[in-house]
């Protein structure tokens, strides 16, 4: 006789499987002090054959309906979402654009309006005015004076620019030196003007400075 060594189940004949699963059995005598049960191969196969019960084989049934089901949900379903879902890849064609030359974003309009249809004295008086927003001195350090010099163009460009009479005041001279650098460009002058030097001076009042043109 054999005897599992798993659920020490007793088979008369070797078996090539316990019902437990096991395959693996120890030989033992056969003697009538031997309680265990003793199973035939034939109660094997009878015992296998009630391991399923109805509720068992339902079970299964309804596993493999939902198996059949999934499959068929991610093959006609599955495919479709991703589709929504896949955002849309738009190729757009490369633009080119020309860049504008500098002579067309430059602007050369005045800071202050001077009027070209005037008299040369009035035109000069605007003039003044036009030097003078761009003077800037950050503050008041005695007194001095300097004089400048230009000549305007047709179309009010300012040319020969000079500091022809230095002043002992530095921060007075070098704002008189920045004022002319800033300045390139005036409303173009009267048609009375006829290319002349124009001199200014500038001069302090009353702890401020002023700028007049001098013969």
């Amino acid at each position: 006789m054999y005897r599992c060594l798993e659920c020490k189940t007793v088979y008369r004949d070797k078996v090539e499987y316990c019902k437990c699963g096991n395959n693996v059995f120890e030989e033992v005598p056969t003697t009538p002090q031997v309680q265990e049960k003793i199973t035939t191969s034939q109660d094997v196969v009878e015992s296998s054959r009630q391991l399923l019960t109805p509720a068992e084989i339902l079970s299964y049934v309804v596993f493999g309906a939902c198996c059949v089901l999934s499959i068929a949900f991610v093959m006609f379903y599955g495919p479709e979402t991703q589709k929504k879902e896949a955002p849309a890849i738009v190729e757009k064609a490369m633009q080119t654009k020309e860049i504008p030359s500098i002579d067309d974003l430059w602007n050369d309009t005045p800071a202050y309006t001077v009027h070209a249809n005037v008299s040369m004295e009035d035109y000069v008086k605007d003039l003044v005015d036009a030097l003078m927003a761009n003077f800037e001195l950050p503050k008041f350090d005695g007194g001095g004076s300097c004089e400048i010099e230009f000549e305007l163009d047709s179309v009010g460009r300012l040319s020969k620019k000079k500091l022809i009479r230095n002043s002992a005041n530095k921060p007075l001279e070098n704002a008189a030196k920045k004022m002319l650098s800033n300045v390139k460009r005036v409303t173009p002058p009267p048609r009375s003007y006829d290319g002349e030097v124009l001199r200014f001076e500038f001069y302090e009042q009353n702890n401020q400075y002023y700028l007049r043109n001098i013969e």
